[in-house]
């Protein structure tokens, strides 16, 4: 019974997890210029990712990801951010005491890479080089926000001690 519990609880936070990253990318948006903005979706992804196993932070997050594109506007990405958002959570460890962790923080600058590459070959395929190119700061910048708020959150997190109380 505890087992079958254990998945459910899962399920659950993986379930709640996807819904926040799909309305905080979708409709919190931080502008930058008159042109663009960030979103702080993906610093929930990375904080999901260091609380849950692996393939439940995957999940939410690729579907999360995949389903605020949709919402907003961008379905043409949604299939490719569907792949880049899971493949964020490979950059975090779930299996430290803390969230706010050395890999953790080195997962922050994984994710730079993940993003920004990740984003460029998409808009390759789907508008060109020279549109890639333009994006590239956007996609840099969404990725340095999510990151800074990453730790931020995390440190204040780790605090109050929420890996205790979120423990499965």
């Amino acid at each position: 019974m505890k087992n079958n519990n254990n998945k459910i609880k899962l399920l659950t936070y993986s379930s709640l997890f996807a819904a926040i990253i799909a309305l905080t990318t979708a409709f919190v948006k931080i502008p930058l210029t008159s042109t663009g903005y960030v979103h702080i979706g993906d610093m929930f992804i990375y904080l999901l990712a260091c609380l849950l196993p692996l393939p439940y932070a995957m999940c939410a997050a690729a579907i999360g990801g995949a389903v605020a594109d949709i919402i907003a506007g961008y379905a043409v990405y949604s299939v490719f951010t569907f792949v880049i958002k899971a493949l964020l959570c490979l950059a975090f460890t779930s299996a430290t005491v803390r969230i706010l962790s050395g890999r953790n923080i080195i997962g922050c600058l994984i994710c730079l890479i993940i993003t920004t590459g990740g984003y460029f070959l998409t808009d390759t395929l789907l508008f060109g080089t020279a549109a890639a190119l333009g994006a590239v700061i956007f996609n840099l910048l969404q990725a340095v926000v999510s990151g800074v708020v990453f730790v931020v959150v995390a440190g204040i997190l780790d605090k109050i001690g929420i890996k205790k109380i979120f423990m499965l």
